[in-house]
């Protein structure tokens, strides 16, 4: 199974999830992706604002036709050097 989305692409959360609903309709960027097992979709890690990390199926993803390309998103490693 293809990957639908790619890093920093930036999504729409559409999902069903009851733990995940109050997201519906934000955007965030994938900063992460899951291989699919099997026959299962693959899973994304997305940076939604003013959140930690998000897991979301791909199912739950909506493309929007943008990339990030934002400088003002730094990765933890970048933001405490050991």
């Amino acid at each position: 199974m293809a990957i639908k989305f790619n890093y920093y692409d930036i999504v729409r959360i559409k999902t069903n999830h009851p733990e995940k609903n109050q997201f519906n309709g934000r955007e965030g960027f994938v900063l992460g992706i899951s291989e699919p097992i099997s026959n299962r979709e693959p899973g994304y890690a997305v940076h939604l604002e003013g959140e930690n990390g998000w897991y979301f199926m791909e199912s739950e993803l909506e493309p929007t036709g943008k990339k990030y390309e934002g400088d003002d998103y730094q990765p933890a490693e970048k933001n405490n050097p050991t």
